[in-house]
């Protein structure tokens, strides 16, 4: 096993994408006319930006001192196998846990509403109607 950058993890990928969302989510709530942070949502946008700057610049350092061929397509192969390919399996297993516990949130609240309906209660339906015309109980 390899020790990769750090941030890149599923836990740094997580905070990232939180933070950089933050402000979209703000605007939202705020045009719903909740009451919002929207100094607080730019400043961790800002450091959530900073740390990708950081990230993105470590890797390419990392790159340059690899590589004994400083050329372009050498720095680039290099960027990628440092940094690139390791950030996007972690973004992939981190929405593979995001949409699994989003999943199983969704069955868990389905079951909820399933047990307070009760599976006993019966669902009236107006159809078809007694003898006498009026609809069935």
């Amino acid at each position: 096993m390899t020790a990769g950058m750090p941030g890149t993890g599923i836990g740094g990928l997580f905070y990232l994408a939180s933070a950089l969302l933050m402000p979209f989510v703000t605007l939202a709530r705020a045009m719903r006319g909740r009451p919002v942070a929207p100094g607080e949502a730019l400043r961790q946008a800002g450091i959530a930006l900073a740390i990708a700057a950081a990230m993105w610049a470590t890797g390419l350092l990392l790159a340059v001192v690899q590589t004994a061929d400083p050329s372009p397509e050498h720095l680039a192969r290099a960027m990628q196998d440092l940094f690139v390919t390791p950030a996007l399996i972690a973004l992939a297993v981190l929405t593979t846990v995001v949409a699994t516990v989003e999943t199983v949130a969704l069955v868990a609240r389905l079951r909820q509403r399933a047990r307070q309906d009760g599976p006993s209660s019966p669902i009236p339906l107006g159809w078809p109607p007694d003898a006498d015309g009026q609809a069935a109980p």
